[in-house]
């Protein structure tokens, strides 16, 4: 997701071997969805809300007007690198934040929250009654964004890692959006990434 940039996390360093979803996180890399930082995918520590609210509007096609928004957002909180994305995140309706200066930037980010968005760039609205926060996980599974399995052992384990996030975003490409058309061949429409990257992604057999 990011995901470039700097973040803090309280591990000294990033363990990888016990990642699952590695080939899901190379997958959403070449289609340049998902990167890293010096020290890897990092996929063994949670996400942080800036983290995600970023992989929300690359996965909505959004991020070229994203990086080149000028707008101000009312956070004190926020990573420079972040800036014009989480101000285009505010300005579009997409986050309020935690508070009216606070962002939450380097907060983990929680599970029905993730799940939230991928339903949204789904085209699912909670606002219209398409599902709530409360139940969001369920309804990941009855759309495909995840398994029944996968959303007991993510809730089994207490934590959403980037791990989760690299599984959950993927399958959400597949997956059908409210208007019944893949969300990846969408984003192959808007020039997100090519017919011919998506083709290769879908070869791995993920």
């Amino acid at each position: 997701m990011e995901i470039s940039g700097q973040f803090e996390s309280g591990e000294s360093s990033v363990q990888t071997e016990n990642a699952q979803y590695t080939d899901y996180a190379d997958a959403l890399h070449a289609l340049g969805l998902f990167q890293g930082s010096q020290k890897g995918y990092e996929l063994t520590r949670p996400a942080t809300r800036v983290e995600g609210i970023v992989m929300l509007i690359r996965l909505l096609g959004d991020e070229a007007e994203a990086k080149e928004y000028k707008g101000k957002h009312p956070f004190t909180d926020v990573p420079a690198w972040a800036n014009s994305y989480v101000g285009y995140a505010y300005q579009q309706g997409y986050t309020s934040g935690i508070s009216k200066t606070q962002f939450g930037s380097t907060m983990q980010l929680r599970y029905h929250d993730y799940m939230t968005f991928l339903l949204r760039a789904l085209g699912y609205s909670d606002r219209g009654g398409d599902f709530s926060w409360e139940n969001a996980d369920k309804a990941a599974v009855d759309h495909g964004i995840q398994t029944e399995q996968e959303r007991m052992e993510i809730k089994k384990q207490g934590r959403f890692l980037r791990d989760h996030v690299a599984y959950t975003s993927y399958r959400t490409l597949f997956a059908k959006t409210k208007d019944g058309t893949r969300l990846c061949d969408q984003l192959v429409r808007r020039g997100v990434f090519s017919q011919k990257q998506l083709d290769a992604v879908e070869q791995k057999g993920l």
